[in-house]
């Protein structure tokens, strides 16, 4: 099992046209480098933030909200990959971040990194949903058009569904750009 991995996460454009919050496109050459180390202190820290626009190294990281959830509406907690997997050993990052925050996807780059860094290091084998459901939790109003993009390249429609039970869930269409 390997103890240490590094992982780059593209920028990405979303509220594309009238399709505000259901469309975004990876953007290819800006990106965010994120490494992460297993230790054996229990947590999650950031131990250095370097670049153009260094990410927060406090609980305010959407690192922090992928791993150990967020509070939901009414209150309820929506755990992260530590509680779902209990995971009890410990992830050190550092980032190193070029991309300007507000509007190039920053906060689904950087939870995206931190899912795809805990999947690898950890051996979770999580399906592509999975890993897409705790990356929602970096994004404010966990919107997907940032992640889902950010994870699966190109320009996707993206959007949380609601169906008969309380959670709802994501679909997503990877769009084929006409030749012309």
């Amino acid at each position: 099992m390997p103890d240490q991995a590094t992982i780059q996460t593209y920028a990405t454009s979303a509220n594309l046209g009238p399709l505000f919050d259901r469309a975004g496109a990876k953007l290819d050459g800006l990106y965010m480098t994120t490494s992460g180390q297993l230790t054996t202190a229990p947590g999650l820290t950031i131990v250095k933030s370097d670049g153009l626009y260094p990410a927060p190294t406090d609980k305010t990281n959407v690192a922090y909200k992928v791993a150990f959830g967020i509070d939901g509406p009414d209150s309820k907690h929506i755990n992260g990959i530590f509680d779902d997997y209990q995971i009890k050993d410990g992830l050190a990052l550092t980032i190193l971040n070029d991309m300007k925050p507000g509007g190039l996807g920053t906060s689904g780059a950087g939870s995206v990194a931190v899912v795809e860094l805990i999947n690898k290091l950890y051996q979770l084998n999580m399906t592509p949903e999975q890993k897409m459901k705790y990356a929602l939790l970096g994004e404010p109003n966990q919107h997907p058009d940032n992640v889902v993009p950010c994870m699966v390249g190109g320009i996707v429609l993206a959007a949380k569904v609601k169906d008969s039970g309380e959670k709802g869930h994501l679909v997503y269409s990877k769009l084929i750009p006409s030749p012309n």
